[in-house]
């Protein structure tokens, strides 16, 4: 009698499984190749190396300045409404994340870039714009004038308009790009803005091949940026307030002249006094009182305007200006020498596939 077969799982595993003894062999016969070609292999990470650390050792020296600095604007209705609802609740809401953004994004702004590049500083003992000093630093004028000869000797001039404006406009479209970086990728711009999660402690950093440089933009930059965003934080209300403070000039002028009127009149006529003189005195003072009137309530008024623009202006506090003499950076060295091992396994490992390619090529062939 046969024996009955039996389905189940078999005894002897899947076919294309590796066993751990497949896999020394397979490691020891990897580390056996590298062996017979450690020395194409060194010799293609040794150029590697070197590459990498020959652009490494070349690059000039970056100074990197840091201002920071904190906002205080509680300036935000829809920001103080929430606040008061769920402080009710006793869940208190902080309000200086919420124009941070705003400000920092203000700070990238090609409107707010051009204004600090079009202002003068001193840097080696010469004054000049700042767009002219970044062009020097990083000569740039020699990169533009391959596409455009008119760049050979080209300066920004702040009092002198140039014949060919769309120079300048290019010029400066190429440094703030250049400082602030693309708005999609800022990763390689010369300037970056972060601030602390917590704190809301803002920062403005900004690198360059110069010590005077990096500190003279980001200085220039955070005044531009300070003045920009309190007078656009409080146009509205000193607007209401100049509004006010032009009526109150103007009634209490009225009101001086209707008083030396009815002082007038009564010098003129005095010890004849007409009933007609009277009436006029009589409507002169009556309006006297009206004037008066209305100039205490335009006071009030005016001593509220006052009040909502100094409590609603925001508050910019510097924390720490950045300082000479600033540490120079170079590229790291480990970074760039790993970097470069790399790249020459990578290359022999191409160029041994590349040489098995056409090896088998030419075997087939035949």
């Amino acid at each position: 009698m046969k024996p009955s077969s039996t389905s189940g799982p078999s005894d002897e595993g899947f076919e294309d499984e590796i066993t751990f003894k497949e896999l020394i062999f397979s490691l020891a016969g990897i580390i056996t190749w590298i062996k017979g070609h450690i020395l194409k292999l060194s010799i293609f990470i040794f150029i590697g190396l070197s590459v990498s650390l020959f652009w490494a050792f070349k690059q000039a020296p970056t100074y990197v300045a840091e201002l920071t600095f904190m906002l205080n604007d509680d300036n935000n209705p829809q920001v103080s409404g929430l606040s008061g609802l769920l402080g009710q609740f006793g869940l208190p809401v902080p309000s200086g994340k919420y124009n941070v953004d705003k400000l920092l994004e203000i700070a990238k702004s090609r409107r707010l870039m051009d204004s600090t590049l079009l202002s003068s500083a001193n840097i080696n003992g010469r004054t000049d714009l700042l767009a002219n000093h970044l062009m020097e630093a990083f000569d740039l004028t020699s990169k533009w004038s391959e596409r455009d000869e008119r760049f050979k000797d080209f300066l920004f001039n702040k009092n002198r308009p140039r014949e060919d404006s769309r120079l300048d406009q290019f010029a400066l479209k190429s440094l703030s790009s250049m400082i602030a970086g693309a708005s999609q990728d800022r990763s390689n711009a010369l300037l970056t803005t972060d601030y602390g999660k917590t704190d809301y402690i803002m920062s403005l950093v900004m690198k360059s091949p110069s010590e005077e440089l990096s500190i003279s933009f980001v200085n220039e930059l955070y005044n531009q940026v300070s003045k920009f965003y309190v007078d656009k934080a409080v146009e509205k209300n000193k607007s209401i307030y100049n509004i006010i403070r032009q009526k109150k000039d103007s009634i209490s002028a009225l009101i001086n002249s209707t008083a030396y009127d009815i002082a007038d009149l009564k010098d003129k006529e005095s010890g004849t006094f007409r009933n007609t003189n009277k009436v006029k005195v009589k409507l002169l003072e009556s309006q006297l009182l009206r004037l008066q009137a209305a100039s205490e309530e335009i006071v009030k008024n005016f001593e509220r305007a006052q009040f909502v623009l100094e409590t609603n202006t925001p508050l910019i506090q510097i924390l720490d200006w950045p300082l000479s003499p600033l540490s120079p950076q170079k590229p790291s060295v480990v970074k760039y020498g790993l970097f470069g091992a790399f790249l020459g396994v990578l290359l022999f490992l191409v160029v041994i596939f590349l040489g098995q390619v056409i090896r088998v090529a030419q075997y087939n062939s035949l």
